[in-house]
């Protein structure tokens, strides 16, 4: 039997194998999820020669190693070359991400992040955030509400900016806005997602922070270690 005969025989297999190992080494590197599915594209020539034209990666609650948990993740990895020997990725041409954050997650985050704001709290509504503290001024409490739109900074932060502010049934004094401004800024750090996250675009809808931006997976999925991308360990996948 001829070798183009052999990889016709078994190309679905090289692929699924393929995925598998990616499964795994996603649970390993960055983190456990509920379910990860993977997709590969290439000819099975072009794979067996380490060379994978695009992978697709969508995982459920994701746990990140950085303590965070993603509600969905979607990442598109482009123009792979894989060490046949090792199954070290040696270069990833593309790597583009896609984060679902849950309201509830953000608030944990922003809690954890500012532990000395009394009375922290965000809601995301669609296309704005409501952000609520209640610092002590003079001895009283007062209760702040803001309503702002998350705009990117410098590719790396998520920040207010403030379009309305409410202190009780006054209108709010300067010092509530240098409040807002200074102490609950940024909302969100890429450096918290890991690999040398990068933040293109934010978009607010009811309950959900839709974050969208690059990364950096070779130092994620590049392992020469047992279950690596060529592991022929069985890994439950969820293929689209």
């Amino acid at each position: 039997m001829t070798a183009a005969l052999l990889v016709a025989g078994c190309g679905g297999s090289i692929k699924h194998r393929v995925e598998s190992g990616i499964a795994k080494a996603l649970q390993k590197r960055l983190g456990p999820a509920d379910t990860y599915s993977v997709r590969v594209s290439g000819s099975t020539m072009s794979i067996i020669g380490g060379r994978i034209e695009a992978v697709e990666i969508s995982g459920r609650d994701v746990r990140l190693a950085k303590g965070i948990t993603l509600a969905r993740l979607d990442v598109s990895l482009k123009g792979l070359v894989v060490d046949t020997d090792t199954q070290e990725i040696k270069r990833c041409a593309e790597a583009a991400y896609c984060a679902r954050v849950s309201e509830d997650e953000l608030r944990r985050y922003l809690v954890n992040r500012y532990p000395e704001i009394p009375g922290l709290d965000i809601s995301l509504l669609r296309h704005r955030a409501r952000v609520t503290a209640a610092p002590g001024i003079a001895g009283v409490t007062v209760t702040i509400a803001a309503d702002a739109v998350v705009a990117v900074r410098e590719g790396r932060q998520l920040v207010l900016d403030l379009k309305k502010i409410d202190v009780g049934p006054v209108p709010t004094p300067g010092f509530a806005r240098e409040y807002i401004e200074k102490r609950i800024n940024p909302v969100f750090d890429a450096a918290d997602l890991g690999f040398d996250a990068r933040i293109e675009s934010i978009r607010i809808e009811p309950g959900f922070a839709v974050i969208a931006g690059t990364l950096d997976l070779v130092g994620a999925l590049g392992t020469s270690q047992p279950g690596g991308l060529g592991s022929a360990q069985p890994v439950e996948t969820h293929n689209f």
